[in-house]
């Protein structure tokens, strides 16, 4: 199995489009689908880079395997490169009521293969194959987007209900699959992404190691014209497919091989594409009658969306029933069809897709949040403003969510506005697509009374009666029939939290009035002002679209900007009752609940203890408390031997986070009462003092002072604008607004500082308003993890995740988004299972068992579903062993402990009317 995926991956993620389309141009590419004429050094080239674990000639008998294999299994056909994945599909995916679902034994090998290719791929193949052997014509392709397991105990467990806690919504529509639509049925107005100074999504490109770092190469002028080649085969084979009656196709043949070699200088070719394209978008609509809305999001459509058993796919249908129709083509060796002659167009086209869907899917091998932000920047610039593309990413988001699993919480996070007025209206415009078909022109599918069955049950029941399928059309109707597994979502079951956004100041700190007059991140607090109380004046207004928000969160890089700069915003948000002309009525506790907050920390560090101390922070100056939450805190329950042997012994960060992080740190260790580890925190207090001076000495005359930095570090819950001046004396600051009121923290030892300490005042005056410690506080500093520091974070970390279990958060767990951007490498490494393990590692008190929650994060970006987050830790526990190869873990404990995650999520819930078994 594992030498048939590294096949694949050579065939359709390594061969590069580039050296098709020489072949292609040279008229040496027709035999190429055919596998034994793929040229052997070419393959083992390619091979060495996929399978580094095996010598050369290794991949030489991995390669020879694989011809005699196909050959023994095809005598008399021809073995072509799209054969390996029919056999992987055979070996992995199994037919369940008519749609494809995975073999749990083969799940991990599933994700692993599919998130660098796509499951469509997969799933069109074996679906074809599939229904050539039962002699079936297959008229539904409304299968789920991310395909399930056939785990019927897993799914059996997760239809108690289970809650989605962490769902950016932009993030987590296909967005690739709609952006590839929007391209190949528009292949012109893409100017702005593909030339001149906006080419910045082929300039970084995002693709893995190892391919091309530009979607440019030899025999492409462009990347737009690489991509544009795809559109053109995919409307001509198209039309050999379908034998569209617009004109005489086979006189432009001709014209057609003219366009698909043409460097693109003649712009009446593309003009001649597009117009039988829009030929075809027309065809599409009339075939689909006045159900579907104009202009035809996809002219490959051919499925009506009533005759959909899962009709909130029914926008994927097109490109399924595409790939659908040509596998089938292949695998029935039906060479008098026209399509067969142009295999090797279809296998170009295949690998331009898969090449261009890895600039949306996470799919490189590089670690943090800013590789994942590449990404996450990039998902709706293909996807215009207002176009059915755009309502279908909001559209997918939820309902393919809600249409495919039991979620009975679904927190749906969105960026702020700046005025009340366009943050309603984006709640509007979202509910609107959320709630209605973008792709019908009436109303919703279920709504409808009665409805035509599909072909293929029709087919069924034409079989199992022995009666022709013609005989029963017209007869039978979905009247009576049970609804669908799990209903279409309504405005009541989902809500929403918003999420600041965390970006990194321009401003270029030095010597001068600049840096004396603005605060650190000084620009995005105004924002983050603006942001804050346009919320609230929106709460205030008693907007039932305003009431829908139940929480706030800010995310993006934690490099950016710290906990610090929310603390005043999230202290006015969550103590925020409603104002104004409706705040005579006593309604407040029924009507307007507090806004519940959540924080995203501990997910992307320098090293783990500023991980560790940034959710240190967000507890402290955001005022976290019992119902609130930590996003994803990965620094809590990450192996802190396995991370610093990551890091080969060194940390590399800016000066002033290192001095943060050395004053935390020793501080923390005394609170904590942490014995043992005298000589190493000896050694930190030294660099401290030395990073202290070199940073503050200009200014501070004193001898540097571990405490008065600390306390100096607790004040930056305040607003920095109040120590600006004036620090011999604190005066309380008058306020007349309620965003006043919450410019000073509430805790009692931070307000005993502010009135107490002059030094710890001035210091945290320098922070913000010393040009000279911005600047020194900038640079770059190697840190050399010394002797014992590691056991020493170690017992930190311990200690600070019995101290949050005792606060009751909630930790918001992303599996797979954790393990693409996070610094280990398998499902059962992740940090969750150091957090909570009840009932897998037996009692032990000592063990902190805090309070965890299992969701998607951007699930499009990531490539999968809530119900496979769970299947992927069930599957990962089920393989762990122990020393002498036994199975680590019973299946009862496995499933006990995903039952207890289950209900902790949906305890984490902010929605508290919540219904659920």
């Amino acid at each position: 199995m594992n030498s048939l995926r590294n096949i694949i991956k050579i065939l359709f993620q390594k061969t590069k489009p580039e050296q098709l389309f020489y072949l292609y141009q040279s008229g040496n590419l027709r035999k190429l689908p055919l596998f034994e004429n793929y040229d052997q050094n070419h393959f083992n080239v390619l091979g060495n880079e996929t399978i580094p674990y095996l010598s050369k000639d290794e991949v030489k008998c991995v390669e020879q395997l694989f011809r005699s294999k196909f050959k023994i299994k095809s005598e008399k056909e021809p073995t072509h490169v799209f054969d390996p994945l029919r056999y992987f599909a055979q070996e992995v995916l199994l037919k369940k009521e008519g749609s494809p679902v995975i073999k749990y034994e083969h799940l991990l090998r599933w994700r692993e293969t599919t998130h660098l290719l796509g499951e469509d791929l997969v799933t069109t193949a074996f679906m074809a194959h599939v229904d050539l052997e039962q002699t079936r014509n297959r008229t539904d392709f409304s299968w789920r987007p991310i395909v399930p397991t056939d785990n019927v105990r897993l799914s059996n467990l997760l239809k108690k209900g289970v809650a989605e806690n962490h769902f950016h919504l932009k993030g987590s529509a296909p967005h690739f699959e709609l952006s590839w639509m929007a391209v190949m049925n528009q292949l012109t107005g893409w100017k702005k992404h593909f030339k001149g100074d906006a080419d910045w999504f082929f300039e970084n490109s995002r693709q893995v190691v190892g391919l091309s770092t530009s979607m440019q190469g030899e025999g492409f002028a462009s990347g737009a014209d690489k991509v544009r080649k795809a559109g053109v085969i995919r409307i001509f084979l198209h039309r050999l497919l379908n034998a569209s009656p617009n004109g005489d196709f086979s006189a432009k043949q001709v014209e057609w091989h003219q366009i698909i070699q043409s460097d693109w200088n003649e712009h009446q070719y593309l003009n001649f594409a597009q117009s039988e394209i829009d030929l075809e978008k027309y065809e599409a609509f009339r075939y689909a009658g006045s159900k579907l809305s104009y202009p035809c999001p996809d002219y490959a459509l051919r499925q009506k969306p009533e005759d959909c058993l899962m009709p909130q796919n029914f926008i994927l249908t097109g490109e399924r029933a595409f790939l659908y129709q040509i596998f089938k083509v292949i695998f029935e060796h039906d060479i008098g069809h026209p399509v067969w002659q142009y295999l090797d167009l279809f296998y170009l086209y295949l690998l331009i897709k898969i090449e261009f869907r890895q600039e949306f899917i996470q799919v490189n091998e590089k670690i943090g949040f800013q590789n994942f932000a590449d990404y996450q920047d990039r998902k709706g610039c293909f996807l215009p403003k207002g176009s059915t593309y755009e309502a279908a990413m909001y559209y997918l988001a939820v309902n393919a969510s809600f249409g495919n699993q039991r979620i009975v919480s679904f927190e749906a996070r969105i960026a702020p506005q700046v005025s009340p007025s366009q943050l309603h209206r984006t709640l509007c415009q979202i509910d609107h697509a959320v709630t209605q078909s973008p792709f019908e022109s009436e109303h919703r599918y279920s709504d409808k009374k009665e409805q035509a069955v599909s072909d293929e049950l029709l087919a069924n029941m034409a079989t199992l009666l022995n009666v022709p399928t013609a005989s029963l059309k017209g007869l039978v109707t979905t009247e009576g029939m049970a609804e669908a597994e799990y209903p279409e979502p309504t405005l009541d079951d989902f809500f929403y939290t918003i999420h600041f956004i965390k970006l990194f100041e321009d401003k270029k700190w030095g010597k001068g009035h600049l840096s004396e007059a603005y605060c650190r991140n000084y620009d995005m607090r105004r924002t983050v002002k603006k942001q804050a109380q346009a919320l609230a004046k929106l709460r205030d207004s008693m907007s039932k679209k305003g009431l829908r928000v139940l929480g706030i969160d800010a995310a993006n890089s934690e490099f950016a900007c710290r906990p610090e700069v929310y603390a005043q915003a999230f202290r006015f948000l969550k103590g925020h009752r409603i104002s104004g002309k409706f705040a005579h009525f006593d309604i407040q506790h029924d009507k307007v609940p507090f806004l519940r907050a959540t924080f995203h920390a501990g997910e992307d560090f320098y090293d783990l203890v500023d991980g560790l101390r940034t959710i240190d922070e967000a507890i402290r100056f955001l005022d976290l408390r019992h119902g609130d939450r930590l996003g994803h805190a990965m620094a809590l329950g990450l192996h802190v031997k396995s991370f610093y042997a990551l890091k080969q012994g060194m940390i590399t960060l800016p000066k002033q986070v290192l001095l943060d992080n050395l004053a935390w740190l020793l501080i923390r260790v005394r609170e904590y009462q942490i014995q043992d580890y005298q000589g190493v925190c000896m050694r930190l207090e030294q660099c401290f003092k030395h990073l202290f001076q070199e940073l503050y000495g200009d200014e501070w005359t004193k001898a540097p002072c571990l405490s008065t930095y600390y306390d100096a570090w607790l004040l930056r819950a305040d607003q920095p604008e109040l120590y600006q001046t004036a620090i011999d004396t604190f005066t309380e600051p008058q306020n007349i607004t309620y965003w006043e009121r919450c410019r000073l923290s509430e805790d009692k030892e931070v307000s005993q500082i502010r009135k107490t300490s002059k030094d710890a005042r001035f210091l945290y005056q320098l922070y913000h308003y010393s040009g000279e410690a911005k600047r020194k506080g900038a640079e770059i500093e190697e840190f050399s993890v010394p002797r014992g520091y590691a056991q020493l974070i170690k017992a930190l970390q311990r200690a600070m995740a019995l101290e949050i279990e005792r606060k009751h958060l909630g930790i918001e767990c992303n599996p797979s988004s954790n393990l693409l951007i996070g610094p280990f490498n398998r499902y059962d490494e992740h940090p969750m299972l150091n957090l909570y393990n009840r009932g897998l590692n037996g009692h032990d008190d000592q063990h902190a068992q805090l309070f965890v929650s299992i969701n998607t994060d951007d699930q499009g970006v990531f490539g999968t579903y809530l119900e496979n987050e769970y299947a992927v830790m069930a599957k990962a526990l089920e393989k762990m062993e122990n020393e002498d190869g036994s199975p680590k873990y019973r299946p009862d404990a496995i499933y006990d402990w995903l039952d207890r995650v289950r209900q902790m999520g949906i305890e984490q819930s902010f929605k508290q009317d919540i219904q659920y078994d």
